[in-house]
């Protein structure tokens, strides 16, 4: 798949930032908006940065010190998540502040270069596995192995179809 640029929506102001310009943005914009200490549990946190490598999905959390990921097993999504700030605690009563995710990316279609909507699974790693509603009617490997494209590092993993829906 081609690589991307990628910006995505900072979910304490609303601006619009690309993902290399989105650590820093936060580490301004959460001393901005981050509720005052009364309002905080004691507990320590961390502003996380998770990305799946070659893949154009990313997000900014703030999980609290008991973080786990699950996923399918059988077909391993690999993420990876780096350390970028400590901050104070959590909002009380709440495991996980989401900061920051990226918009769904624009994906062409490998065949005619409109935006895609599917994906095939066994082409998924190429750009002609990636299709709009049209190629995907004509192609080769028929409609059991295509996917919607959803705003997921696990589209065209496995079967997965989502959610997209984030929390």
């Amino acid at each position: 798949m081609a690589k991307f640029t990628s910006s995505g929506k900072c979910r304490s102001c609303g601006q619009l930032v690309g993902k290399a310009q989105m650590t820093n943005h936060l580490k301004s914009c959460l001393k901005r908006t981050t509720p005052s200490a009364s309002g905080l549990s004691e507990t320590r946190s961390y502003h996380l940065v998770a990305e799946a490598p070659y893949s154009p999905y990313w997000l900014h959390l703030q999980p609290g010190l008991k973080f786990s990921y699950e996923y399918d097993f059988g077909s391993t999504t690999n993420l990876s998540f780096r350390v970028v700030a400590e901050l104070p605690g959590l909002p009380k009563k709440r495991s996980f502040a989401l900061f920051a995710r990226n918009e769904p990316p624009l994906i062409p279609c490998g065949q005619c270069s409109k935006p895609a909507t599917q994906v095939c699974a066994e082409h998924v790693y190429e750009d002609a596995g990636w299709l709009c509603d049209a190629c995907a009617a004509e192609h080769e490997c028929g409609e059991d192995m295509l996917m919607p494209i959803i705003n997921s590092p696990r589209t065209g993993v496995c079967g997965y179809v989502g959610p997209s829906q984030e929390p």
